[in-house]
């Protein structure tokens, strides 16, 4: 595509250049001065072309959400639950940075775990939440968490190459 782009901006470039009576000589052709002017010319939209390549790489592509309680699973092995973060939308090439904070209207501030990435893919990763709050069950928590309307609210963030 990109490559593409180029062409018919070079191709456009020439037919400018060829169209404009200056750079022609009497019988239609290129004079030597025509030439390097178009040289000039496309040297130049080469050089916006490369810098806006440069920046590019420099931007991270970033895509974002929010799981909500509804999607989260009571873990078997303690007290917690488990949060699978689906990604696979985003559709990053590679493994991007992961960051992850826990949201809702209250008694959030006793959860662990929420920043803590598990298993991270291109198409997504995992959260584990637990609590030290004296809750006796994950289906205990997860009534909880839905109660009070807590999401995980997660960024991707991945360099563009």
């Amino acid at each position: 595509m990109a490559f593409l782009s180029q062409s018919i901006l070079v191709l456009a470039i020439l037919l400018s250049a060829y169209s404009q009576s200056n750079l022609q000589s009497s019988d239609g052709s290129f004079s030597e001065s025509a030439y390097s002017s178009l040289v000039h010319r496309l040297n130049t939209q080469q050089a916006e072309i490369d810098e806006l390549k440069r920046l590019a790489m420099q931007s991270p592509f970033i895509c974002h959400g929010q799981v909500p309680a509804d999607e989260f699973k009571p873990y078997t092995s303690s007290v917690g639950l488990i949060i699978q973060v689906n990604t696979a939308h985003c559709q990053f090439s590679t493994t991007p940075t992961y960051l992850t904070s826990l949201g809702g209207m209250n008694s959030i501030w006793y959860i662990n775990g929420a920043t803590a990435i598990y298993n991270a893919t291109y198409t997504g990763f995992r959260v584990y939440l637990g609590t030290g709050d004296g809750i006796k069950s994950s289906e205990e928590l997860l009534k909880y968490a839905k109660k009070r309307g807590w999401v995980l609210n997660w960024t991707g963030l991945e360099k563009v190459f």
